[in-house]
Order: structure tokens, then sequence, then C-alpha cells
């Protein structure tokens, strides 16, 4: 046997190697037999009830309209109900960090950022409790109390319409049948579609099932969170969810 030929071998062996251990480490998303909507709907409420906090180590991307993006080493802390932390570094410095708490919210952007977050009338106009709802759903939370319409004629997905918070807003949640996971939300503007998220990467943690990467794309721009380290229910650091100097309040 050739040296090259013994080599490959190796490489290959190796490769099937850590697919092996990658894969017998990761539990294994369950499956569902279809049992109707209200049985989804019960699944995807309980795993979000079971998430009191969420601790996370991310890769955060901004992208502006025109296309240009940044991509941040970042942190990521939540306590129910309503507080959000997200914060990201560039060389050490921290460049991009949001705050919402208590029916406020906060912000710092470096000049670089800012230019890809959109218009200071944007940020202004950012609601706290709006942005908190929005991480909600961004990682499939659904309220059965706002569900306007369900279609289940696809065999593969399950579509969801919950009220928005606004007149003439909707939230279309597409839904993974088998799973029983939130793939895609579509915020609805009078039925025309203004924003994307995408949620992917699911995986066990902690005997809950979560998305570990979260996309967003609209007219003003586009986001990405990359989750790694996740930790559900821990004790949160004591300043998670206070203010620096730095931010200004954008809404209260």
């Amino acid at each position: 046997m050739s040296n090259r030929f013994r080599q490959e071998n190796i490489l290959r062996g190796l490769g099937l190697a850590a697919v092996f251990i990658l894969t017998g480490c990761m539990p294994a998303i369950p499956g569902y037999e279809w049992a109707g909507s209200d049985a989804a709907l019960e699944t995807i409420a309980r795993r979000h009830a079971e998430v009191h906090t969420l601790a996370s180590d991310c890769i955060i991307q901004l992208g502006s309209p025109d296309g240009e993006t940044i991509v941040l080493d970042g942190v990521l802390y939540s306590r129910d109900p309503d507080q959000l932390r997200m914060a990201g570094w560039k060389f050490s410095e921290r460049v991009f960090d949001l705050l919402v708490s208590g029916g406020r919210s906060w912000i710092h952007l470096s000049s670089k950022v800012e230019e890809r977050a959109g218009s200071d009338a944007d940020l202004d106009a950012l609601d706290a409790d709006r942005f908190a709802a929005m991480w909600r759903r961004a990682t499939g939370a659904i309220d059965p109390d706002q569900v306007v319409s369900i279609d289940d004629r696809n065999t593969d997905i399950l579509e969801v319409t919950i009220d928005g918070d606004v007149s003439g807003m909707e939230l279309v949640y597409r839904i993974d049948r088998s799973t029983r996971t939130v793939r895609e939300v579509l915020i609805m503007s009078d039925g025309v579609p203004t924003y994307r998220l995408l949620l992917s990467g699911h995986r066990v943690i902690s005997d809950i099932v979560w998305p570990t990467k979260v996309s967003g794309t609209g007219a003003h721009g586009s986001f990405s969170v990359r989750m790694s380290d996740i930790e559900f229910n821990s004790t949160l650091p004591k300043t998670a969810f206070t203010p620096t100097s730095k931010m200004r309040m954008i809404s209260e």
C-alpha cells in the first residue's frame, strides 16, 4: 500500500470519527407523529415556558441596506418577561450594546456600527416592549391567545398567523411539523411582508429544543446572531441588565 493511499485512508477515518463523535454527543431533535395543530402549539409553548433565563456567547453580524456588513464577537443575556442584553466587540472595543429592561431601552453604538443600524430617527423610535416581544418571536415563542388563523394543509409545514402589536400587523409562523420547531417568521403590515426572521441550527440543550441561529432581513438592513455555549436558567451576572455610562436611553 502506497504512503499516499495510507494517508488518505487515515484522513478519511479521522473525518468519519469526528462526525461520529460530534453527532453522537448531540441529542437528536425529537420527532413527532402529526397529532394536530393544538399539540404542536402546546409543545412550542411548553419549551419556552421552561426557559426563564438564557446566557450565550454569540457571533453578531449587522448588515446595512447597501450590503455592507460588520461581524462582532458578542454575548447575549435574557430573562423573562422583558429583559434582554446583547453586546458586541471588535478588537476588544465594545461597539454595540443594547439593553431592554422594565419597559425601557438603552443603546450604545460606535460610529461605524451606527451607520449600519439605520438613522437616529429609527433608533429613537425603538420601543422597548416591542423589541423584547420581537426577541421572543425571534426564538420561536407563540402566544396561543393571539392566534388569528391556522393553515395545516401543507404536509410538511404548519402555518400559524397571530395578531401583531399594532393595527394592520400580523405575524406568520412557519413550523416544521415533524419536529414542532418554528423555522420562519414573516412580519406582515397590511398584508405585505416587511421583515423576515429565519430560525435554524436547532439543538437539544438541557432537554430543551432551541434555535442556535437567528437571522433577520428587512428594508433597514439585516442581522444574524449565532449562539454558542448556551445556558438556560443559570445565575446571570449582576450587571447583566444595568446600563453603562456610554449608553443612551432610547425609550421609556
